[in-house]
């Protein structure tokens, strides 16, 4: 996959299947537009594309405080790496590129310096200023600008449209197994691996501590998790404790602590996904580390039972 960060950056192409959107997540209703443009792009021999932005256009125009995204930059790449996708244009989205009219941006970006033969629209898919530019608008400009246009139905789960939105909200209530039905793989978190504590060690159960350093990045809430560690490739069945170590210290800073199972290696500075499968319970002070030891012991043997019945590769 190419990847550009800039429109000055990308080879212009007419013969491109291109699909727009923020894509956070990359969820089963993304995967719909992607599986899609690479069906057009085959059938036409064409080059097949992505447009995307960052920041996120509600963090850019200070709509939504409170947002958490479901990917970073970064995780949003690694994702669409794999899709197949030939190329990914990552545009910058500011207060100037968010007056552009619908028209501006199909006439100035798509077409006169990306190249487009077809393009792939979302049921909900909104462009342009004032997210005037819908469906009928973008059927409209198709013609007028000479490309083909092709809008997909939405995905339902359970009856209702599987959208961001509503994986942040499920992954927020930490049901972890509903946000992988929605997303079509487990939740993730990347980050590298940093120096902690090593407490610990001390009673049986050393850590990877990782330090997430996007503060939109949406941690789900407090307590236990069977997870897969991901590094170098290799999965290993692993619990993740997300909290403020309420039997030690009560600290203020939120710590995301990854106990691997059968694994001694030192791996500081290392990069590690996590990938959440269920939760085992909720964060909870115990009276004694002694307490705390045959709390861990239980949740390492539960997160085994469960994990062996996953393939996550």
């Amino acid at each position: 996959m190419v990847l550009y960060s800039s429109i000055e950056e990308v080879e212009k192409n007419s013969n491109t299947v291109l699909t727009v959107g923020t894509f956070d997540g990359l969820h089963n209703g993304h995967k719909k537009i992607i599986a899609t443009v690479l069906e057009k792009a085959a059938a036409r021999n064409a080059r097949s594309m992505v447009v995307t932005f960052n920041p996120h256009p509600r963090v850019a125009l200070g709509k939504d405080e409170n947002l958490k995204l479901l990917h970073t930059l970064d995780e949003k790449i690694y994702m669409f790496s794999k899709t197949g996708i030939d190329a990914l244009l990552v545009l910058p989205f500011n207060r100037e590129f968010a007056s552009l009219s619908a028209e501006e941006f199909l006439r100035n970006y798509v077409v006169d310096r990306i190249g487009v033969s077809e393009m792939i629209a979302g049921h909900d898919h909104r462009f342009g200023k004032d997210r005037i530019g819908d469906e009928n608008k973008l059927q409209e400009l198709s013609k007028t600008l000479g490309f083909k246009c092709s809008r997909l139905d939405a995905v339902l789960s359970e009856d209702n449209f599987i959208s961001s939105s509503r994986i942040r909200n499920v992954i927020s209530s930490g049901d972890m197994e509903a946000a992988k039905d929605l997303l079509g793989y487990q939740y993730f978190f990347s980050s590298k691996i940093v120096e902690g504590n090593k407490r610990g060690r001390t009673i049986g159960y050393p850590t990877a501590n990782a330090e997430i350093t996007d503060p939109l990045k949406l941690i789900p809430p407090r307590g236990v998790y069977a997870v897969f560690a991901e590094l170098e490739g290799v999965f290993y069945k692993s619990i993740i404790n997300i909290g403020y170590r309420p039997t030690f210290d009560a600290g203020e800073k939120l710590t995301l602590e990854t106990h691997l199972f059968d694994f001694s290696r030192d791996i500081y500075g290392s990069e590690i996904r996590v990938h959440f499968v269920c939760k085992i319970r909720d964060e909870k002070k115990f009276n004694s580390v002694a307490e705390l030891i045959k709390q861990i012991d239980s949740d390492v043997q539960q997160a085994q039972h469960i994990l062996e019945k996953i393939n996550i590769n």
